[in-house]
């Protein structure tokens, strides 16, 4: 795998799984075996929620966008998919000071 961008960047949990079957991928194909941490990192992510397409957490951002989240709020809200209200309170700070009860359910 190859680095174009060295800037660190933030990765949703769907990104980060391309990302070492690519490396685990590449590793098999050169005769390499994965480090054992990449495969672990790998099973947990695959075993992990419902996965999310490039589409939907376009959608998603749209929706919440002129909610004022934090980059690692929307990020934690895309990883853990939250499906009730107290989890969303649990990844935004200060949520009952910035956001209303329908925009938690919603």
């Amino acid at each position: 795998m190859k680095l174009l961008d060295t800037e660190p960047k933030l990765l949703t949990n769907d990104e980060l799984r391309a990302v070492l079957r690519e490396e685990v991928a590449e590793g098999e194909a050169e005769g390499r075996e994965p480090p054992a941490a990449v495969v672990q990192a790998l099973q947990y992510l695959e075993n992990s929620g419902a996965k999310a397409s490039r589409e939907q957490i376009k959608e998603l951002v749209g929706a919440v966008e002129n909610l004022g989240l934090v980059k690692s709020e929307l990020l934690q809200l895309v990883n853990l998919k939250p499906t009730a209200p107290v989890e969303v309170h649990l990844v935004v700070e200060e949520c009952d000071a910035r956001l209303d009860a329908q925009q938690v359910d919603d």
